[in-house]
C-alpha cells in the first residue's frame, strides 16, 4: 500500500474509485453531457472548416520555410546583392518565391477564418421564421382574470 498526497496509490481499482468519490462534487446529467459532447464535435467541425484544407496549410509551411532560411541568408551576406545574385540565384529565387507564396497562404488562411466567423455569428444570431428578435425576447406575462 503506498500513499501519495493522502491517497492510497496501489493498483486495486475499487479502492481508488472509492476514495477520488469523496472529491466529486456534482456531475452534469447524462442528457447535459451528451449535448455538452455534440456540441464540441460540432466546434471542432467548424474549426476545421474555418482554415484552409490541411494540404494547403502544409504548401504553406514547405514554401514558408525554406523562403524565410534562404532570405536571412542573403540578407546576412557579406557580399553586396548583385554579386549574391551573380554567385547564387536560386537563393533568391527561392526567398523570393516562398516568402510571397507563404504569406498569400497565410493572408488566405485568415481571411477564410474571418469568413467562417462572420458566418457562425450571423447564423448564430438567426431568428425563428414569423417572428422579431424583439417578439422573442419578450415574455408575455397574462393576469390570471383575463
Amino acid at each position: 500500500m503506498k500513499y501519495l498526497f493522502g491517497s492510497n496509490c496501489s493498483s486495486d481499482e475499487e479502492l481508488a474509485l472509492q476514495q477520488q468519490r469523496r472529491f466529486l462534487a456534482a456531475e452534469l446529467p447524462e442528457t447535459m453531457q451528451e449535448e455538452l459532447e455534440r456540441r464540441e464535435e460540432d466546434l471542432e467541425k467548424a474549426q476545421e472548416k474555418a482554415g484552409l484544407p490541411k494540404l494547403l496549410r502544409i504548401l504553406k509551411w514547405i514554401f514558408f520555410v525554406p523562403g524565410c532560411i534562404c532570405g536571412v541568408s542573403v540578407l546576412r551576406a557579406t557580399v553586396s546583392f548583385s554579386e549574391g545574385y551573380h554567385n547564387a540565384p536560386w537563393a533568391y529565387w527561392i526567398a523570393g518565391v516562398g516568402l510571397v507564396a507563404g504569406g498569400l497562404l497565410e493572408l488566405a488562411d485568415r481571411l477564410k477564418g474571418r469568413r467562417s466567423k462572420k458566418k457562425r455569428e450571423s447564423s448564430g444570431s438567426q431568428t425563428s421564421p414569423g417572428r422579431s428578435r424583439t417578439q422573442q425576447r419578450q415574455l408575455v406575462v397574462h393576469p390570471k382574470g383575463s
